[in-house]
Formats: structure tokens, C-alpha cells, sequence
């Protein structure tokens, strides 16, 4: 997952959508691809675009020695679902379930995150935002139960960008990396905003182990 943002604009109601800005719901199968583009133009006095912001996801399904493989991914773009902030999420499902966990979560964000930006935004601390979505992780993660999801799950990257603050709660192994216009022109530079959980960190298996887990990697064709 990408994140790119441009701080401290006033964006007119302007959208110009390719697919869904909701996000995508696919089925689709190997070598077929499902993405979605969202861009909010802020206009100069004479109604002419003066700057831009945009948005875009792309995802392709895996392979597996079998065949085709379902996509499970999911994603989420809410331009300014509150005032003067956006939201980007990405969800990618696993096991014989993983589409339904990641469409459950794809239904159940633009409520939540809607409700605690709005919160955020009257005076919450960003420490305190960062609490209360890591609270509503873990009951959305409460909700997905029962022998279906005893093996398929979802994980979930969430960045929001509020004027010039950006902020990113994750779950699982979607990474969120910000890429950054450098010194030399046309260059980047990249930053990682999330670690991955996944047992192969060291620092992720010792978490695992101090909760009662065998922290042990497992690793699976496709």
C-alpha cells in the first residue's frame, strides 16, 4: 500500500472517479486486475484547478500451482468523509474464507473511521485516536468468529491524511510505505509507516511467544 499526501489545501467539492471511490468488491481471478482512482481538485477564484489531490488503489490476484485464485483483496478511498481529511484502507483476505472476513471489514470502516475522526478533529489527541482505532480493531477482529474464520482472516492498513498529519494503524502484513519527493528531481524516497506481523521478525515472534504463542512461521505455496 502507497500513501501519498499534499498538506495544508482547501479541496472544492471537485471528484473525478474511475470505478467506485467506496472501494473495490471483486471476485476477480488470476491476471485480472481491479484498481480505482479518486482525485479532489482544489479551484483558484477564476474556477480553474490550482492543485489536486488523488487517490488510487490496483490490486491483482496471486497464483497457485492449482489454478486461478480468487482475489480477496479489498479496498477503501473516502475523500473528505469529514471535513478537510481522507482515508485510504486496504484489506487483504487469506484462507478459504478471507473474501468474506476482507469484505466484512470493507463494509464495516467508513462508519467507524468516519465516527472517530470526527471525534479526533474536536479536540482529540492523535495518541489518543491511535488508541481508540487499535480498540476498534480488536472488536471488529471479536465479530469475525466461529469455525469459518478459524483459518481465514483479513488484514487491514488504514492511512488517514488530515492537512499536513498522517496517520496509520495496521494489522497483518499489508505494509503502508510513503513515498517522497527527494533532493534530485523526479527521485523519491520511501518510508515505511507499518510493520509487518508476521512470525520471520524477530521482534513479532518474541510478541508472539511472550502472549503464549509458538511464534513459528508456516509458509504455503501462493
Amino acid at each position: 500500500m502507497g500513501c501519498a499526501a499534499s498538506s495544508g489545501a482547501e479541496y472544492a467539492a471537485v471528484e473525478i472517479t474511475t470505478g467506485s471511490n467506496r472501494g473495490f468488491n471483486s471476485t476477480a481471478k488470476r491476471k485480472k486486475a481491479v484498481s480505482i482512482r479518486s482525485t479532489r481538485a482544489k479551484l483558484d477564484s477564476a474556477g480553474q484547478v490550482a492543485a489536486s489531490l488523488s487517490a488510487g488503489q490496483y490490486s491483482i490476484a496471486g497464483a497457485e500451482p492449482s489454478g486461478p485464485k480468487e482475489n480477496q483483496d479489498r479496498g477503501l478511498i473516502l475523500m473528505e468523509p469529514v471535513e478537510r481529511t481522507n482515508i485510504m484502507a486496504v484489506m487483504d483476505g487469506h484462507g478459504e474464507n478471507g473474501a468474506e472476513a476482507s469484505s466484512f471489514l470493507q463494509t464495516e470502516f467508513p462508519t467507524m473511521l468516519t465516527t472517530i475522526l470526527s471525534s479526533h478533529l474536536n479536540g482529540s489527541s492523535n495518541a489518543n485516536f491511535l488508541k481508540i482505532i487499535s480498540k476498534e480493531f480488536t472488536r471488529l477482529d471479536q465479530k469475525l468468529v466461529g469455525p469459518k474464520f478459524m483459518n481465514s482472516g483479513s488484514t487491514a492498513t488504514v492511512c488517514v491524511h488530515a492537512d499536513d498529519l498522517l496517520l496509520v494503524a495496521a494489522v497483518g502484513d499489508s505494509r503502508a510505505v510513503l513515498g517522497s519527493l527527494g533532493p534530485t528531481p523526479g527521485a523519491y524516497t520511501s518510508t515505511l509507516l507499518s510493520f509487518d506481523h508476521k512470525a520471520d521478525r524477530p521482534e513479532e515472534q518474541a510478541r508472539l511467544v511472550n502472549r503464549g504463542a509458538e511464534g513459528r512461521p508456516i509458509y504455503s505455496n501462493g
